[in-house]
């Protein structure tokens, strides 16, 4: 492994950290907004089956779905880049590309509007995007540790 310039290595772990914490909270606020939905949304089909009839405008939950998922996404890219300059392994990265694939395909694709699926894709994709995000903290704290 080629070494790293010690001047760098500071202002890599701030980005890193902030891109992984910010990635983290945006996955984990994303889950919480799936899973609060859902639930709403089976105890009162009537709301999202007749939203337009009743008024309720559900425009904005759109927009949040995508800011969250571009965040997550977003985070992820940033904290792997900076995190591998530090520990050179690509296993956190083969979860940040399964979970930003996975949030992808809920969020942007068809899946978005299958009740069940898409929920479950989304879900699934933050889990893994947490894990990626929990993993490459871990391999660049140890990563640094020994420099």
């Amino acid at each position: 492994m080629p070494p790293v310039d010690p001047s760098s290595l500071s202002e890599t772990r701030v980005v890193e950290r902030f891109a992984d914490r910010l990635g983290i909270a945006a996955t984990s606020l994303c889950a919480v907004h799936c899973i609060a939905l859902t639930v709403v949304l089976w105890l009162s089909p009537m709301i999202w089956l007749k939203r337009e009839a009743f008024g309720v405008p559900v425009g904005w939950l759109l927009a949040l779905e995508i800011g969250l998922a571009a965040i997550g996404i977003a985070a992820a890219l940033l904290a792997f880049g900076s995190g591998y300059r530090v520990h050179r392994r690509l296993a956190p990265g083969a979860l940040f590309l399964g979970g930003a694939s996975l949030l992808a395909i809920g969020v942007f694709g068809p899946l978005h509007y299958v009740r069940f699926w898409g929920t479950a894709t989304v879900l699934l994709a933050g889990a893994l995007l947490v894990a990626g995000h929990l993993w490459n903290l871990r391999l660049s704290r140890t990563a640094c540790a020994f420099r």
